[in-house]
């Protein structure tokens, strides 16, 4: 199953989890997203220090979406981001 976001919910969820709007990353490509599709496919991500900001994220999600999509995640030096490769940003057009 794949899911639209809006920025504005995106924000929201951010808002929830206790992390910045600088968190969100809405064009990310991970080494998880092989098999996804083209290879230049892009998801929704966020940017996260501690096991806290996961568990916050995941419960931001599940109040505002009913659903936890399946994520990875890669480092980023001292933190790492959470991303859900079946998650992309609404066209906003």
């Amino acid at each position: 199953m794949s899911y639209s976001i809006s920025l504005a919910d995106l924000d929201e969820i951010a808002f929830d989890a206790g992390l910045d709007f600088e968190s969100i990353h809405t064009q990310y490509t991970g080494r998880g997203m092989v098999g996804y599709g083209e290879p230049s496919k892009t998801c929704v991500g966020f940017t996260v220090e501690t096991t806290t900001d996961v568990l916050r994220l995941g419960a931001a999600m599940k109040e505002r979406m009913g659903v936890i999509p399946s994520a990875a995640q890669d480092g980023m030096g001292r933190g790492k981001i959470i991303y859900f490769p079946s998650m992309k940003l609404e066209d906003e057009s």
